[in-house]
């Protein structure tokens, strides 16, 4: 992941900026950037069908920053193997 060094890939993540990853749920960038409740259920589906996969770390494109990347993290389901760290100029997530 070039654009953010500072986060490792991560065993459960799901890049959904990847347009390869957009085909599998059959949806593009400007339908995850979209507003609205057919596009809010549109996510919503996809974030259930991800966490049920035994995904804990969704990369999703920014709705109002084109271009820009959004990490969503369920930090109640991430597997034993991860441990997530706030850093030292950090707030603790969970």
């Amino acid at each position: 992941m070039s654009w953010c060094p500072s986060i490792s890939p991560l065993d459960g993540a799901l890049d959904l900026t990847d347009p390869g990853i957009q085909r599998r749920f059959g949806i593009t960038t400007d339908q995850l950037r979209a507003d609205g409740a057919v596009a809010y259920e549109r996510c919503r589906s996809i974030a259930d069908i991800a966490r049920a996969e035994g995904h804990f770390v969704l990369f999703v494109p920014s709705a109002p920053l084109d271009g820009a990347v959004n990490v969503v993290i369920y930090h109640d389901v991430p597997p034993a193997s991860c441990q997530l760290s706030a850093g030292p100029d950090r707030i603790p997530i969970a």
